[in-house]
């Protein structure tokens, strides 16, 4: 993983972001560059060429309440970003923590069958 180009990435989010109307997206190219485009181009981009998206962004905030003002907020979304990059698949990983058996799942399902169970779909 290019790191360095993630971080350069990164930093162009917390400066350019505020200038932004639409959302910010972190994406990789095939050479495994990354890049912060609005969506807008991105858009543009990801018709014309091969590329992953890896985090959007609406507002600053989105990551965390005053990100940005502290010089570390960029170090700790890119350790942030390489961890779930080394992760597998999203769907993969929720289906496998849904599959995990606890006391407090217990307990809740328990709790929401005395309330008569899951509550049906609002059409």
């Amino acid at each position: 993983m290019n790191t360095e180009s993630l971080k350069k990435a990164i930093e162009k989010m917390v400066v350019q972001l505020p200038t932004w109307r639409e959302d910010a997206v972190i994406h990789q190219y095939e050479d495994g560059s990354y890049a912060c485009s609005p969506r807008s181009t991105y858009d543009t981009v990801s018709r014309e060429h091969d590329v992953i998206e890896i985090y959007t962004c609406h507002d600053l905030d989105d990551v965390f309440p005053d990100f940005g003002t502290d010089p570390r907020d960029v170090d700790w979304l890119l350790n942030e970003l390489v961890v779930l990059a080394s992760l597998e698949p999203i769907s993969t990983a929720a289906a496998t923590l849904g599959s995990i058996k606890s006391e407090r799942k217990a307990k809740t399902s328990r709790e929401n069958g005395k309330l008569g169970g899951r509550p049906r779909k609002q059409l």
